[in-house]
C-alpha cells in the first residue's frame, strides 16, 4: 500500500526593507563624521534559529542612514503565523 504525504499549501510572504535612520555609529573617526557599515538580517520563523528562514542584505558602507530598497520573499504555510525579525548589524572589519 502506498502512502500519500499530505502537504500544507505554501504561500508567499513579501517583505520590503526600505531604510533605517539614525543608527548608532560604530566606526569612530578622529576627523570627520562617525559612521557605520550596516546591513540587515530579515528572519522569519520561530524564536529559535532552527528552521528559521533568514535573508541578509548587502552592506551599505560609511553611513548611519542606510537605504536598501530590498524585497524579501518567504515561503510560509497557509493559515499559520510566525515571528518576523529585522535586525540591523554592523559589518565585520
Amino acid at each position: 500500500m502506498n502512502k500519500i504525504a499530505h502537504f500544507t499549501p505554501l504561500e508567499l510572504l513579501r517583505v520590503r526593507v526600505v531604510r533605517a535612520t539614525n543608527l548608532m555609529a560604530k566606526d569612530i573617526h578622529l576627523f570627520g563624521k562617525n559612521t557605520s557599515d550596516p546591513y540587515i538580517k530579515v528572519r522569519l520563523g520561530s524564536w529559535s534559529a532552527d528552521g528559521a528562514q533568514t535573508i541578509q542584505s548587502a552592506t551599505v558602507k560609511k553611513t548611519t542612514n542606510p537605504v536598501w530598497n530590498m524585497d524579501c520573499q518567504f515561503a510560509v504555510q497557509k493559515g499559520t503565523c510566525g515571528v518576523a525579525e529585522l535586525t540591523p548589524q554592523k559589518a565585520p572589519e
